[in-house]
């Protein structure tokens, strides 16, 4: 969480929506022409909480002036780009990578390379590119390149030669050692064998196919795009319910006619098929002509009002829709 001292602000925690949030309020509370410090030690996040961040301190006369100390990845390291002066520990590791994100269809990976478009155009325009292929071996084209994702590690010293950083601060041996066992520990799970320090970075591909649907884990999706993440959740939920009422509603349809099946399909889930609509329509064809006969039979002299019940299939629907309704209210996102 992003939090102020004076007119410093931490950034400890990965960038989504309530970051961006603490830390725009916490911005707000230092007069615009004051000088401001970001102490960081970030792992990136949700690209547009980040742009929410930087079009903040674009509009500040004050200086950004940030202290980079274990790592900045991804939109972390795209935010130093917009920064004033920004000064690194020299075991400090930075992620270079193009935005990833759920894509389900032509339109979905529209959105995801105008986004990459956006950020890379902004890279060329703040770092020596030429510098950083002859430290990675990659090109621009490389490392957005939408068939493979490339997570690309560099040093600070490495940063520095690119300009994405001002200084390098050095620390003793046993400084040195202290912080990088701390940032392997924080980050065991991606790039933590990125080498030692001053050695080529590590790029670590992974397979992107803009030809074919990219699948991503809950977990990725909710961390790299929880807006989309909440989203898809939400209409999942309501989806589902829907589908539900829907094939109640298709197998109640014929509770007069088996009332015992039908109750236990609903109840157990199973699916309203054709090969159901068949074997239900040959038993409604029974009862008919069973009340067919019954019709020709003569009846018994009615007296008084007759008053008029619901149907079980009427009841039946009642029933359900509350427990739709109840399971409505209990729904909650996240």
């Amino acid at each position: 969480m992003a939090e102020k001292k004076e007119n410093e602000i931490y950034l400890m925690s990965p960038i989504f929506d309530q970051t961006a949030t603490d830390f725009c309020m916490a911005l707000d509370l230092i007069p615009k022409d004051e000088d401001v410090t970001t102490i960081m030690n970030c792992p990136g996040g949700s690209v547009f909480a980040g742009w929410t961040m930087i079009g903040r301190i674009q509009e500040r006369t004050g200086k950004m002036n940030v202290k980079v100390y274990g790592h900045a990845a991804s939109m972390a390291m795209f935010f130093l780009l917009f920064c004033d002066y920004v000064e690194a520990l020299e075991v400090t590791r930075f992620l270079i990578h193009r935005a990833s994100g759920y894509v389900e269809n032509e339109d979905d990976q529209k959105n995801l390379d105008s986004i990459n478009n956006d950020l890379r155009k902004h890279i060329e325009s703040k770092l020596d590119i030429d510098a950083l292929k002859k430290i990675t071996g990659l090109s621009m084209d490389d490392i957005f390149d939408g068939e493979k994702v490339k997570d690309v590690w560099i040093t600070a010293k490495e940063a520095k030669k690119i300009g994405l950083i001002d200084k390098v601060i050095r620390l003793s041996k046993d400084e040195e050692k202290a912080y990088n066992e701390k940032f392997v520990a924080l980050n065991s799970s991606r790039g933590s064998d990125e080498g030692e320090q001053g050695s080529k970075p590590n790029v670590i591909e992974n397979s992107n196919s803009q030809k074919t649907v990219k699948k991503m884990t809950k977990d990725e999706l909710k961390a790299s795009s929880p807006e989309v993440y909440n989203a898809i959740v939400a209409e999942g939920k309501a989806e589902g319910i829907k589908d539900e009422r829907n094939r109640a509603k298709s197998w109640l349809a014929f509770i007069d006619i088996d009332k015992e099946n039908v109750m236990k399909a609903v109840k157990e889930g199973e699916e309203f098929t054709s090969a159901v609509m068949a074997e239900m329509a040959v038993k409604m064809n029974s009862v008919k002509t069973v009340e067919a006969i019954k019709k020709d039979s003569p009846e018994a002299v009615k007296t008084g009002e007759v008053k008029t019940e619901k149907t079980e299939a009427e009841k039946a629907v009642e029933v359900f829709e509350k427990e739709v309704s109840d399971n409505l209210k209990k729904i909650k996102i996240g």
